[in-house]
């Protein structure tokens, strides 16, 4: 299981791929996460889809960085290039995918999405989605 309130109380690194569309909407929700979670909790902000694709197949490791075991994607990116960010992301067992919607969640279905959190991102909403997962 990925990034619940246990793996980060026992100091499992957590490590998430912001995408969104706006740049103020990611820098809002990317403070919230920091703001309000473990310390072993990292944050990777992107608002260019190619460079997120180019994270994805293997620029992490060029980086000297771990692999992404949470993607977030913004509902507000070009669909086509999202769910090719996906795929490639599934191709890592360990990683989830949710996405970040203006409309409640229950309301949108997307085979590649592990879940859907409401916009404007809420700390205690995303980890009651990894609990979840």
């Amino acid at each position: 299981m990925l990034g619940t309130r246990s793996q980060a109380s026992n100091n499992e690194n957590i490590n998430i791929l912001l995408v969104e569309a706006d740049i103020n909407d990611a820098v809002r929700d990317k403070s919230e996460i920091l703001d309000n979670s473990f310390s072993n909790v990292s944050v990777r902000l992107m608002c260019d889809t190619t460079a997120a694709l180019q994270y994805i197949n293997g620029g992490h490791r060029a980086a000297g960085q771990e692999n992404p075991n949470l993607l977030v994607l913004d509902e507000k990116l070009d669909e086509q290039e999202a769910m090719q960010i996906a795929r490639k992301a599934k191709e890592n067992p360990n990683t989830k995918i949710l996405m970040l919607c203006q409309l409640p969640a229950k309301t949108r279905s997307k085979s590649l999405i592990d879940g859907y959190l409401n916009k404007p991102l809420n700390s205690e909403e995303l980890i009651t989605a990894l609990e979840g997962a």
